[in-house]
C-alpha cells in the first residue's frame, strides 16, 4: 500500500509558513485602509452586487493551465475622494471586492485521474473535496465623472492593488479499482498578497440630491501561484493569471449634495 500522507514535521514546517503569510497579508491590508483613511475626505461611498465569470486560464478546465473555477458572484464597496490637484471630473478610487467561485470539481477530477494513474502505474479513481475561490481585491487609483444630461452620468475607473486569491485547500482521494483508497494529495495557491490591477466602466442615474444607481462592468486581474505537496510534470504550469469580467449593479451615496 503506497502512503503519501503528511508527516507531522512536513505539515508543521508548512502551518508556521502560512501563518508567516498571514501576517504578511495582514499588514498590507492595515497599510491600504491607513492610505484610504488619510485621504481628503470622502465625497462619494458606492456599494454593489454583480456576477463574475473567471476569463482566460482561470475558467479554462486544461490539466497543465487551467483555473476550474466556475461563474460566480461579488460584493464591493467603493470610497470616492476629490482630490484638488486634479483635473475637474477626476476622483480618487479605494476598491474593496469580494468574490466567490466554486470549483469544477467534476472537470478537475477528470483533468487529475491521467496524471495520477501515470504517477502510481495503476488504474485509479480520484475524486476531490468541494471547494471555491474567494479572492479579495484591495485597490487604489483614478475614476473620472462626466455627465451626460441632468440625470445621467458614466463613469471610468482604473488602478491597482493586491488580491489575495484564497483557494480553498484541493485534496485528491485516489482510489484504486477495487475502490482502496491508498493516497491523498493537497493543491493550494499560495496565501501572499499578489499584484493585480482594475479598469471599469459604469452608467448611473441619480435618484435625487444625494443617490444615484447604476449598472457596471469591470475586469480584474492578476497572477496565482500553485503550490503541491507531491511532484509536478514539467507541463504543469505552477504560475498561472487570473482574470475576471463582473458586470452588475450599484447604488452611490454622495455626501455633501
Amino acid at each position: 500500500m503506497v502512503n503519501l500522507f503528511h508527516s507531522f514535521a512536513k505539515t508543521t514546517s508548512r502551518a508556521n509558513f502560512f501563518n508567516f503569510l498571514l501576517l504578511v497579508r495582514m499588514g498590507v491590508v492595515v497599510s491600504l485602509v491607513a492610505l484610504a483613511l488619510k485621504l481628503p475626505a470622502q465625497s462619494q461611498f458606492a456599494a454593489g452586487l454583480f456576477a463574475s465569470s473567471p476569463a482566460s486560464n482561470y475558467g479554462s478546465t486544461g490539466f497543465a493551465k487551467g483555473g476550474f473555477a466556475n461563474p460566480g458572484w461579488g460584493v464591493f464597496l467603493h470610497s470616492r475622494s476629490d482630490i484638488g490637484m486634479l483635473p475637474a471630473g477626476f476622483q480618487l478610487e479605494f476598491r474593496f471586492t469580494f468574490q466567490r467561485h466554486a470549483f469544477n470539481t467534476a472537470a478537475l477530477e477528470r483533468a487529475w485521474n491521467p496524471f495520477f494513474e501515470s504517477r502510481f502505474a495503476v488504474e485509479t479513481n480520484t475524486r476531490i473535496s468541494t471547494g471555491a475561490y474567494r479572492p479579495v481585491q484591495l485597490s487604489l487609483g483614478p475614476s473620472y465623472f462626466w455627465k451626460l444630461s441632468p440625470d445621467w452620468s458614466t463613469r471610468f475607473s482604473a488602478g491597482v492593488g493586491v488580491l489575495f486569491a484564497n483557494m480553498d485547500e484541493v485534496t485528491f482521494a485516489i482510489s484504486n479499482a477495487a475502490g482502496t483508497t491508498f493516497a491523498l494529495e493537497t493543491l493550494a495557491t499560495g496565501s501572499e498578497p499578489l499584484f493585480s490591477w482594475y479598469g471599469g466602466v459604469g452608467v448611473e442615474r441619480s435618484l435625487g440630491d444625494s443617490w444615484s444607481a447604476g449598472v457596471f462592468c469591470d475586469i480584474i486581474g492578476g497572477r496565482s501561484d500553485i503550490e503541491t505537496d507531491f511532484d509536478l510534470p514539467n507541463a504543469f504550469e505552477p504560475t498561472r493569471p487570473v482574470l475576471f469580467v463582473n458586470t452588475g449593479l450599484f447604488l452611490v451615496y454622495r455626501l455633501g449634495d
